[in-house]
């Protein structure tokens, strides 16, 4: 007998952006081991684009980046879909209360680097991924 995991909500969209190319790649075999299909990037100028193209359900996204930070991408991302759920993943919470200022929504959840993957998954089945 084999359990069937919950199904992805059809033409959900997942964007990871994360500028250290491991832990990318990390969160991106992870997530494809649990079925989750996301786009993943290092580049912040990329996941603008994205963003600017494509309706982003969830958005996962370091703070602390060159160019863009992840609390600009989310702004973008929430101004043009404003039910896009925001996960900052970073190393520099501290950074979180520095910008808070500047959001103007309070729907975000953060995870600290390092956490457990498993915290992550979780946190996007919660989410309907």
């Amino acid at each position: 007998m084999s359990i069937q995991q919950p199904q992805q909500r059809a033409g959900q969209k997942i964007l990871i952006v994360d500028d250290e190319d491991l832990f990318l790649q990390l969160i991106k075999d992870i997530l494809d081991e649990e079925g989750i299909n996301a786009t993943a990037t290092s580049s912040p100028a990329n996941a603008l684009n994205i963003i600017n193209t494509t309706d982003v359900d969830i958005l996962i996204t370091d703070i602390k980046m060159p160019e863009i930070s992840g609390i600009e991408l989310a702004i973008k991302a929430k101004s043009k879909q404003p039910d896009t759920a925001v996960i900052f993943i970073t190393g520099y919470s501290d950074l979180i209360n520095g910008y808070s200022g500047d959001l103007d929504f309070e729907d975000y959840f953060l995870l600290k680097k390092p956490f457990p993957m498993d915290d992550m998954v979780k946190l996007l089945r919660e989410l309907g991924a």
